[in-house]
């Protein structure tokens, strides 16, 4: 685990980070290894636009009209975390069995916590308090493949067959804002922040992708080897609108063929 305090004088910025990871492996016998890890990574930052404009005795005549002003500060937060697990299981001495499988989160919120000002033709404005996107982007990924090892005479085969599944899902909520008074540029006032309630966060786009794929490495000799493979993918993407209706699709496929000759130079280099 690490928690630290950092400031930025460059961008304005100061904030806190928290990391926390841990692993473990577990071997059953000789012919299984299962790894676990986590980690998780949580991020405040503080952004210092700077005091707005009249509170600290600029000249608001030096603006032109309907100049938007920024607030005082602004906060966010970020946390992101993934789960993994791997397994490896032999069977026999010539067939390998390997599947992964993760799950990786991003969440972001974002609060302005500084009022934000719109000046109009008479000198006056509104103050607005605005609460921004609150994003989920949870990310499911598996794959698994099989090796297999076999000889035909002199030649060596190495055959691994395998597919992989992985979706992201992205929610978020819509902005709210919330006014927080009237005032004038001749007589500069400033509004405390409120306490704002988020919308909710509803699905907006999702991806999947899909994959499966065969390869065969054969070996001729001690330094020539040639590789042989097909691979499909396909990947299908949502877009929904506030009611969960569809909005918008992509869907795509493909064959993907690949070869290669490789040879030795030495015991260490390929």
């Amino acid at each position: 685990g690490l928690a630290e305090r950092w400031d930025s004088f460059y961008e304005g910025a100061a904030g806190d980070r928290q990391l926390a990871s841990a692993s473990a492996d577990v071997r059953a016998g000789d012919r299984a290894l299962l790894r676990f890890s986590a980690d998780t990574h949580r991020r405040d930052t503080t952004v210092a636009f700077g005091v707005p404009i009249g509170f600290d005795g600029r000249i608001f005549d030096e603006l032109p009209v309907d100049t938007n002003l920024s607030g005082t500060d602004s906060f966010y937060r970020t946390h992101s975390g993934s789960v993994q697990g791997d397994a490896d299981v032999r069977v026999g001495r010539s067939v390998l069995l390997r599947t992964t499988t993760s799950w990786n989160a991003f969440t972001r919120d974002n609060l302005d916590l500084g009022p934000s000002y719109s000046t109009s033709d008479d000198g006056t404005y509104e103050a607005y308090q605005y609460l921004s996107l609150d994003e989920r982007r949870p990310a499911i990924n598996h794959q698994t493949h099989v090796e297999w090892t076999t000889r035909t005479g002199s030649v060596q085969h190495t055959v691994t067959a395998g597919g992989a599944w992985r979706r992201i899902d992205a929610w978020w909520s819509d902005g709210v804002f919330e006014a927080l008074g009237t005032a004038s540029v001749f007589a500069p006032q400033f509004f405390p922040p409120i306490t704002m309630e988020q919308g909710p966060s509803l699905l907006r786009f999702r991806t999947q992708d899909t994959g499966v794929f065969v390869t065969d490495r054969v070996q001729f000799g001690q330094r020539w080897s040639a590789l042989a493979g097909l691979r499909y993918g396909r990947i299908e993407t949502r877009e929904y609108a506030d009611t969960g209706a569809v909005t918008a699709t992509y869907d795509g496929e493909a064959w993907i063929p690949s070869g290669a000759l490789m040879f030795q130079a030495t015991r260490a280099v390929n």
